[in-house]
């Protein structure tokens, strides 16, 4: 998966509304980050890379790179 993209859909999930975001970024301690912004993630990420991330498990991640490897690892499992 690109960092890169990955990256942009999450800003865009956060409807633009952080300025820097990168995989060591701690999301859920955002100032922009609140429930539709964990709903919009969600959605974006079965949208994007056809997996289901449930609300524990999203917020089982403490980072972007985490919730990256997190969705990789479910890509991995459904090939």
């Amino acid at each position: 998966m690109d960092s890169a993209l990955f990256l942009e859909n999450i800003h865009e999930a956060l409807n633009n509304q952080v300025d820097e975001l990168t995989l060591e970024t701690a999301f859920q301690e955002l100032e922009k980050w609140d429930s539709l912004a964990s709903v919009s993630t969600v959605a974006m990420i079965y949208a994007e890379y056809d997996v289901q991330v449930s609300g524990d498990e999203l917020l089982s991640c403490k980072t972007l790179g985490e919730l990256k490897n997190k969705i990789v690892q479910k890509q991995q499992m459904l090939s």
